[in-house]
């Protein structure tokens, strides 16, 4: 019985990417030339949406680098007042929120140093202790500067990421962009938007958890590819949900709503 299931699967699997194929060559057109040769199962894009990359090379890399430098310059400029004294200036003068979020850099840096659960701390509402994960610790940040933290001390640490904030998650949003925009200026000025629009900008004064805003595009490009891996209703939903056109979301015979959803 289990041999038969799992021969149905394999058949109703080569069926689909046998239809996806056919689909493909159909929807597919370069130049007023339908592709109807050449393509394999091998090289199409199963995994998310399409956007023909017509930017190659070095002028992709000078594109990148200079993005780079343009928002980099921008966080220093904001930032201009806590260079060259990282260790003994913050924004708000390190009070507030600034104050918490340093305490929070120390504590997962100690904890990790020591073998100590970053997650519980007894060092605060003694005895009880406090369940941090209920607080904005940020303990992926904290692990990941914990070096810095250690040597340098929590007040340089807070610095550096709300520093690097603006620029990492300018970048990460250019790069998930970068699917579906053609433009090099208007994946870079996207960017800049999603990195240093209003929403950051608002918390560049203490709210480090708002500003370090980096792995959001990486997870919106995780869905898509999440997205891409579905079929028929399932994927159709998805991109009426994303309120993407289904044209931009795949080039596929499953998106068009008047075909039938694979069963």
């Amino acid at each position: 019985m289990a041999v038969a299931q799992l021969k149905s699967l394999r058949t109703s699997a080569l069926a689909r990417m046998i239809a996806l194929v056919r689909a493909t060559r159909e929807s597919i057109d370069l130049g007023g030339r339908s592709i109807t040769e050449g393509i394999s199962v091998a090289s199409l894009s199963l995994d998310r949406p399409v956007v023909s990359r017509t930017r190659t090379g070095i002028a992709a890399w000078a594109w990148t680098a200079g993005t780079t430098a343009a928002y980099s310059i921008a966080s220093l400029v904001l930032f201009h007042g806590v260079l060259g004294d990282l260790d003994d200036r913050a924004p708000l003068n390190g009070s507030g929120d600034v104050a918490q979020m340093a305490w929070f850099q120390s504590w997962t840096a100690w904890a990790i140093a020591h073998v100590h659960d970053p997650f519980v701390s007894y060092a605060i509402n003694a005895p009880h202790g406090v369940n941090l994960m209920w607080n904005t610790a940020m303990p992926l940040a904290g692990a990941v500067m914990a070096p810095i933290t250690l040597a340098f001390g929590p007040l340089t640490t807070v610095n550096v990421l709300f520093i690097l904030g603006p620029i990492t998650t300018a970048l990460t949003a250019r790069w998930w962009l970068g699917r579906h925009v053609e433009s090099e200026l208007a994946r870079s000025v996207g960017g800049a938007v999603v990195g240093f629009g209003p929403f950051v900008a608002a918390h560049l004064g203490g709210h480090l958890n708002f500003t370090v805003l980096t792995l959001v595009p990486v997870l919106l490009r995780l869905s898509e590819d999440v997205c891409g891996v579905l079929h028929g209703a399932g994927f159709r939903r998805f991109c009426s949900g994303s309120r993407l056109p289904v044209r931009h979301c795949c080039r596929r015979k499953c998106c068009s709503s008047s075909s039938a959803a694979p069963s």
